[in-house]
């Protein structure tokens, strides 16, 4: 593989986790602080003869388009992978080098748009 390229993904990877070794820095002091925030304003507005939400609702919602866009993010991978797969196949020796280095955004793609319906997912359930 290329050097560059290598360098670039490197590069790529580190400041992704600084981001999130960031945030979760940031957010794990406060993070019961905002949770009993919103539980006692939820609470007010009960008391107070307002209209709640309903997080059944919400959570209901939430699945639902999170089984949207997951399976369009399947669907997405599947057609482009296929698209790649018979490029490849019917590529000359050339072409492939090219095909190659295109696979690469595709993979990365990959990882990123599955890794975030699992971090979803995870906020979901620890919410319960």
């Amino acid at each position: 593989m290329n050097k560059h390229i290598i360098l670039k993904l490197g590069i790529l990877i580190i400041l992704i986790l600084n981001i999130f070794n960031i945030n979760i820095y940031a957010a794990t002091g406060s993070i019961d602080d905002v949770i009993s925030g919103g539980d006692s304003f939820i609470e007010s507005a009960s008391s107070s003869g307002v209209k709640t939400l309903d997080t059944d609702k919400m959570k209901e919602s939430s699945n639902i388009i999170y089984n949207v866009l997951l399976s369009l993010g399947v669907i997405a991978a599947v057609i482009i992978a296929t698209i790649l797969g018979v490029q490849y196949m019917l590529a000359g020796a050339e072409s492939k080098a090219q095909i190659k280095q295109s696979m690469i955004p595709f993979i990365i793609g990959c990882i990123v748009v599955f890794s975030a319906f699992g971090i979803w997912k995870a906020v979901v359930l620890a919410f319960k």
